[in-house]
């Protein structure tokens, strides 16, 4: 039903699906979505074959591979000759695509396509090489089918290195509409597209965390204001360095209201010190911020790198480890840890602060900071406070000074 519904109106058809390695940044997301369905391993054996519950169905990794493969031994059948008559189907199987088509109508010829072998884990990249490779051999236009935000921002990312128009099909059944990327990468130009990936993977995506508080479009009007050259930076190279990690951190400051600032530390006691804001609410510390900066890299670095069949490295000890024990028997995924921090976000003495508010004095134990014994701090939020540490410290310094 796919091939046939898509092949009446072109003559070329781009079958393009994830791929699941063992090691995978996705594999935590994946599982999530799992998590949510009943894990059904179906085993297809014929075409008539009723399906359980199609979303449910696809949430298992085991049955959409299995599905590609059941399709492509269908596709090569001479029943599907007349749909393939004079038509091209690219089909994409592991690292391989095949080429099926029908010279005569009665009989399928396939062939491995070369050019588009590729280790691509996602479909996400690996459908704009496709569309490339649509571009090169005379396409006039291409269109991209997803509903995905991440197809829309590398599609506008990388449309202008793609030699055609490219248009994205996305909404409902009931409710559908085609988007020029093309058209909105000029608008965009072409600064802005290349901070993108990076913009899109810093600020939050499938295999990275976003910033409390912080969507999105704040990242965005920082990016169109001019401040994108640490997004510009992210995925040059899947290796991270001093200059890219100062950018980054520029950059986030500038994403909390404080543009001024370059140390996400001193960001974090400001916050903490001048607003009511939780813990959860604050910037990350410089060393959480490193590890998010190497998972944003990765994979812009990855997605920068849609249009060739260059193998990325391993992920491990760029923002996630690999677990050193193997894996049970039958496993299809190495469950990788995401490293957040290597230490504590604050000093034990802070974690444990007491602060107060009072507002009038802080000489009774109405006083949280009073009844622990305790002096009140520069994050306390009293008014007229008499037990304030800058009235003991100049105690003791006029008490040395009368010792001497």
């Amino acid at each position: 039903m796919i091939a046939t519904r898509c092949l009446v109106t072109s003559g070329r058809v781009d079958f393009v699906i994830d791929q699941y390695p063992l090691v995978s940044i996705k594999g935590m997301e994946r599982q999530h979505r799992a998590a949510t369905a009943s894990q059904v391993v179906v085993k297809i054996g014929h075409a008539d074959q009723k399906l359980p519950n199609w979303k449910k169905f696809l949430a298992v990794s085991a049955n959409k591979v299995a599905l590609v493969d059941f399709l492509l031994l269908q596709w090569k059948l001479p029943e599907y000759a007349p749909h393939l008559f004079h038509r091209s189907l690219y089909m994409c199987h592991g690292n391989n695509c095949d080429l099926l088509t029908s010279t005569d109508g009665v009989e399928v010829q396939s062939w491995n396509v070369a050019a588009l072998v590729c280790p691509h884990e996602e479909a996400d990249t690996r459908l704009f090489l496709h569309a490339q490779n649509a571009a090169v051999n005379g396409a006039c236009t291409v269109i991209v089918r997803s509903p995905d935000t991440d197809v829309a921002v590398l599609g506008c990312a990388l449309a202008r290195k793609i030699p055609t128009e490219v248009l994205m099909h996305t909404g409902t059944k009931q409710r559908s509409r085609y988007i020029s990327l093309t058209a909105i990468a000029g608008q965009l130009g072409e600064d802005i597209c290349a901070a993108l990936p990076g913009l899109h993977a810093f600020s939050g995506c499938d295999t990275t965390s976003a910033f409390s508080g912080r969507g999105k479009k704040t990242a965005l009007s920082l990016v169109v204001g001019g401040n994108r050259q640490a997004m510009e930076k992210l995925g040059e190279s899947f290796d991270i360095d001093d200059e890219l990690l100062s950018l980054c951190e520029g950059f986030t400051c500038a994403m909390y209201g404080r543009p001024g600032l370059s140390d996400v530390n001193e960001l974090r006691y400001q916050l903490f010190r001048t607003t009511a804001c939780q813990s959860s609410s604050l910037p990350p510390t410089r060393d959480a911020l490193r590890y998010h900066v190497m998972r944003a890299n990765y994979e812009a670095a990855v997605w920068r790198r849609s249009l060739t069949t260059e193998e990325p490295p391993s992920p491990h000890q760029r923002g996630w480890r690999v677990p050193e024990e193997p894996q049970q028997s039958g496993a299809r995924s190495l469950p990788l840890t995401i490293i957040w921090m290597s230490q504590p976000p604050a000093p034990r003495a802070l974690l444990e602060l007491v602060s107060c508010g009072c507002s009038a004095g802080c000489s009774s134990n109405r006083c949280g900071c009073f009844k622990s014994n305790l002096p009140c701090t520069d994050v306390c939020r009293c008014k007229g406070c008499t037990n304030s540490s800058t009235k003991d410290t100049i105690e003791l310094g006029d008490e040395a000074n009368d010792n001497d």
